[in-house]
């Protein structure tokens, strides 16, 4: 949730009252509640709510402070931490093939981190957006990053492992 400094004593009650009715519903929002310049900050030093706002879209609310956070956010990864961001991004990828270990170990896959998982299709996304901005695939596509060929597959395998994740949730 993301709010204007002059209102945070009237958005902190309601954006708590939205994730418990959440909850109450079985809606298990990961969530947090901040202003830009929290939000900005947060960005510099985790990791995972950098690589989560990359598919940050405003659901509802103010345009223009979701359109002019996300230009910030979008300028802060692609100008000024370029080079950390990604370092960071390829590491705890690694990091993460590491405690997953390869598939001859596991019980059961792990659709999410192993090698050839969700995980590598996100990576491709972080990549690109540090690099030239949106990340999605279809923009990758357009950009020429990929051909057209190598855009479905990636839709297909993304897809596949998605619904199939739930499936297993």
């Amino acid at each position: 949730f993301l709010y204007r400094p002059e209102v945070e004593s009237l958005f902190a009650p309601l954006a708590a009252q939205v994730v418990r009715d959440g909850w109450d519903t079985g809606l298990k929002l990961g969530h947090s509640v901040r202003s830009v310049r929290d939000a900005l900050a947060a960005v510099r030093v985790d990791l995972h709510f950098a690589t989560a706002l990359i598919t940050a879209r405003p659901i509802w609310g103010s345009p223009a402070l979701a359109e002019n956070f996300l230009h910030r956010f979008q300028r802060l990864i692609t100008h000024g931490r370029r080079e950390a961001f990604l370092a960071e991004c390829i590491a705890a990828r690694m990091d993460e093939r590491k405690e997953a270990g390869g598939p001859v170990l596991q019980l059961e896959p792990d659709l999410k981190r192993s090698f050839g998982g969700l995980r590598d299709v996100h990576l491709v996304r972080w990549i690109s957006f540090a690099e030239h901005g949106p990340g999605d695939l279809d923009s990758l596509r357009l950009r020429g990053e990929l051909s057209s060929d190598e855009a479905l597959q990636l839709t297909i395998a993304q897809d596949f492992l998605l619904n199939l994740r739930i499936e297993l949730h």
